[in-house]
């Protein structure tokens, strides 16, 4: 099936016996097909029986009982993602300070503000790498062990995270944390296997709606639990004394002691709680097929390229061939790759364009900036989680309905740009001895409204990568459009970080924003990506989201 465009017999006998080598190993323990018969060749262990005509062989009957998706259950796999998700965005609001005491330097140096994007980002690129392979783990060992084992570290690695007293040693256990984090892509993958047509929608909304709450939640507590000797007068003397002293000393560890705290209780539960979904008996029959599948691939590659003449015995022809064989979506059409490119993109404008506001309202008030402590910047992740939740529990599914996807997501663009854009006139009202408390209301609508909008356009390329991912692999699909996902969450950071450092270097005031203008030209690649294939008008919508 891998891109042979072959027309004669031997390529068509092959792609044939992979189309039935797929029908056999995924459908033949059900009642009444484990005994149909095949019309072509399979694989090497019964091929000689399916090529006279026989019946394929029996697979043995399921000698376990498949786990039910509980109500309890799904509560653990929500409080798997939210673990998750707090612990890749905790971190967001006192970066900047973090960076700053480790360098001994100001806030807006350029130095902490390069350091700051690859803080950030060091998580994220090491979740895109090690992702690939925490998935192939649970597929040969189990989801529930892959999971307990993922948890069990990042329930551990924070706390080390927020005693570091360098910024080489920041780096280094950041990077492992993320690769730690193993359990995102494996929850949603256990959710599938365990959903029916009944509860799939329920199940993976109150998924989606948890990480939504989760990438609020996370700054909400990085931001207010940092630095605790901070808070007032009587907390500083409470923190001065006694084992209390240490968060006055350590100021990043709290917040970081607290979320592993809520790992632990989430991972007694998922021991507890959680049942295997994927036994041994599947893992067998799954890595069987994987090695079955890989060679046909390669025999039907073969056979194509004999058929045109081609020369098959060279090395760089037997490389290509290797790599188109292990990389499936060398053969995905071309809209659901321009979907998958669209909600990398999107996710990435999501999160440089958060922490580009972060930074710009920590410049101190004399250099002309808001001067945010990170407790004020979690207490507006919160107003902005007001914004996120309204929109994905009530507008985003009512104009769906409405207006269809294409409008929702010119609308979600249109609304980060329109608000985000006027941030140089926002800063015009910084000073809080002039304008004292009136300061806060356009930023507090511009946060609530920028994430309002966002909750647009990610769920709408989720929505049309499945779509257009009918007849595929799914699992693999989302597997490869996350890993790009997390790519670009690790790329943004340092993007946004290197230009926030451009602008802090320039003598010219406004330069501070060319981050925010030259982030902004995501939305356009993201529109150019996702509209030309979203269909216009409701009633589209509605037939889209009915299949």
């Amino acid at each position: 099936l891998a891109g042979c465009d072959g027309e004669g017999e031997a390529t068509s006998e092959l792609l044939e016996a992979t189309s039935e080598l797929l029908l056999y190993h995924s459908y033949s323990h059900l009642p009444g097909l484990g005994s149909r018969s095949f019309s072509s060749a399979g694989p090497p262990a019964w091929s000689k029986q399916v090529a006279d005509g026989g019946p394929a062989p029996q697979q043995p009957a399921r000698t376990y009982e498949k786990p039910q998706l509980t109500p309890r259950t799904l509560a653990v796999l929500a409080m798997l993602n939210l673990v998750d998700c707090i612990n890749m965005n905790i971190l967001t609001p006192y970066a900047a300070d973090m960076v700053a005491d480790l360098l001994g330097k100001e806030v807006n140096d350029p130095e902490v503000l390069q350091n700051v994007g690859l803080l950030i980002g060091i998580y994220n690129l090491s979740e895109m790498i090690f992702s690939p392979g925490w998935g192939r783990l649970s597929d040969r060992y189990g989801r529930r062990p892959v999971i307990l084992v993922s948890l069990g570290g990042a329930m551990l690695v924070p706390i080390v995270f927020g005693l570091s007293r360098s910024m080489g040693m920041a780096l280094a256990v950041r990077a492992v944390n993320g690769i730690l984090c193993g359990s995102i892509g494996i929850t949603k993958t256990y959710v599938a296997e365990l959903v029916d047509k009944q509860n799939e929608a329920r199940a993976f909304s109150i998924l989606t709606t948890v990480y939504s709450v989760g990438m609020i939640l996370g700054p909400a507590m990085g931001g207010m639990l940092v630095n605790p000797a901070s808070w007032s007068p009587a907390a500083d003397r409470f923190f001065s004394q006694g084992v209390w002293k240490i968060f006055k000393d350590e100021p990043f560890l709290l917040p970081n002691l607290i979320f592993s705290i809520m790992a632990m209780i989430v991972w007694v539960l998922a021991f507890f709680f959680l049942s295997e979904s994927l036994p041994r008996e599947e893992r067998e029959a799954l890595k069987q097929l994987k090695e079955e599948m890989k060679a046909l691939k390669l025999e039907a590659k073969e056979a194509a390229k004999v058929e045109e003449g081609r020369d098959s015995t060279g090395r760089l022809s037997k490389m290509w061939d290797c790599i188109t064989t292990q990389l499936p979506f060398f053969v995905y059409p071309v809209r659901l790759l321009r979907a998958m490119a669209a909600y990398g993109l999107a996710v990435g404008y999501v999160i440089s364009t958060v922490q580009n506001i972060i930074l710009l309202y920590q410049v101190p008030v004399q250099d002309g900036g808001f001067g945010f402590s990170p407790a004020r910047l979690g207490m507006l992740q919160n107003f902005a989680a007001l914004g996120l939740l309204v929109t994905q529990l009530v507008l985003y599914p009512m104009l769906v309905r409405l207006r269809g996807y294409r409008w929702c997501v010119i609308m979600g663009l249109c609304g980060v740009l329109i608000v985000t854009l006027p941030m140089p006139l926002y800063g015009l009202m910084h000073d809080p001895a002039k304008f004292g408390g009136v300061r806060m209301v356009p930023v507090i609508f511009m946060m609530v409204v920028q994430q309002a909008a966002f909750g647009f356009c990610t769920p709408t390329t989720m929505v049309w990568i499945n779509r257009l991912a009918e007849g595929l692999d799914r699992g693999e699909v989302n597997g490869w459009a996350n890993s790009f996902a997390a790519l670009c969450r690790a790329l943004a950071p340092i993007l946004v970080g290197n230009l926030q450092a451009l602008g802090a270097s320039m003598s010219w005031e406004g330069g501070r924003y060319i981050a925010l203008y030259a982030i902004s030209v995501l939305a356009l690649a993201v529109g150019f990506l996702l509209l030309p294939v979203l269909p216009v008008g409701p009633a589209a919508a509605a037939v889209a989201t009915a299949a």
